[in-house]
């Protein structure tokens, strides 16, 4: 993974990254501090992945999501409290916060809308390197999107259930996926489908709908919406990245797309997607374009 070096960012406090130094070496710490990184969604696993990049020294963050703190957020979003729920806190006010009061000096750059808007795209368009933290089948297509057509490395998270179908479960399956332009997609990979990106554009913007859908989604919950699955779903996400800008792996970074998490079978292992994707890989490296990511909704007015 390559980075821009960006005027003004700050230099990184040796001090303050003692233990990191330790173990990445001051490089590796130097790539870190110059970097602006892109996070889509700041809840369960978003927020996660901001409490380690910043530790980490990230430079900049720029971080995305239209939703306000709630209580149910309050048993996985890292530093949010119940008077930030009580108060409808956007999220990404809280994760500022939280990174201004670590005091490493990372820059945040927050936008409280979602990924689908024109000022989103083109923020995130400037990135080194993207994680998406969302679950819907709209923003993942939106990144897929984003990392082809402006060349940006993608790292996607996802967590699920697997029911028993008599009220319990039988496992929790986590899985990072890492996206090259140019090579396999997430859509290329089946995490999602067109009609699924249809679906989620119609709640979106049919508000009594997606009240609806939110309140379905609570009563009967997919995905494991608790910190210790989110926690791990994240650092291989984060361990994912540092290995791309610091090799550490035995196995070759090339070699690894993506890595499967199995928590009822204690498994870690990694998968290839060799082909790439005909339908996103024909717009690698196409930057601006009218309308942006020929998305007619992102058409400039």
């Amino acid at each position: 993974i390559k980075q821009w070096i960006y005027a003004g960012n700050t230099e990184f406090n040796e001090q303050l990254h003692a233990r990191n130094l330790q173990a990445f070496g001051k490089k590796t710490v130097a790539i870190l501090s110059q970097m602006r990184i892109g996070v889509i969604g700041c809840s369960g696993t978003g927020s996660i992945v901001i409490e380690q990049l910043k530790r980490l020294g990230a430079g900049e963050l720029v971080l995305i999501d239209p939703d306000t703190i709630d209580v149910v957020n309050l048993n996985r979003i890292i530093g949010s409290t119940l008077d930030d729920a009580t108060s409808s806190v956007l999220k990404t006010e809280v994760m500022a916060r939280e990174i201004q009061k670590v005091g490493f000096g990372t820059k945040v750059i927050k936008f409280d809308t979602d990924v689908t808007t024109r000022a989103t795209v083109k923020m995130l368009a400037q990135c080194d390197v993207l994680f998406g933290c969302v679950d819907s089948a709209e923003g993942r297509h939106m990144a897929d999107l984003i990392s082809s057509f402006y060349l940006l490395p993608l790292f996607d998270l996802g967590v699920r259930l697997q029911a028993d179908g008599e009220g319990g479960i039988t496992d929790i399956f986590g899985t990072v996926h890492y996206v090259q332009p140019g090579g396999s997609s997430l859509f290329s990979r089946g995490v999602y489908n067109l009609e699924q990106v249809r679906a989620d554009g119609s709640r979106r913007v049919n508000k009594e709908e997606a009240a609806k859908d939110r309140y379905l989604l609570a009563a009967n919950e997919s995905s494991p919406a608790v910190i210790s699955v989110n926690m791990q779903v994240a650092s291989t996400s984060v361990n994912d990245f540092l290995a791309r800008i610091h090799p550490y792996r035995r196995v070759k970074n090339a070699e690894i797309d993506s890595i499967r998490i199995s928590l009822a079978d204690a498994l870690s292992y990694p998968d290839r997607y060799p082909d790439p994707c005909a339908y996103i890989s024909r717009y690698v490296g196409r930057g601006d374009m009218e309308p942006l990511l020929n998305h007619t909704e992102l058409n400039e007015l």
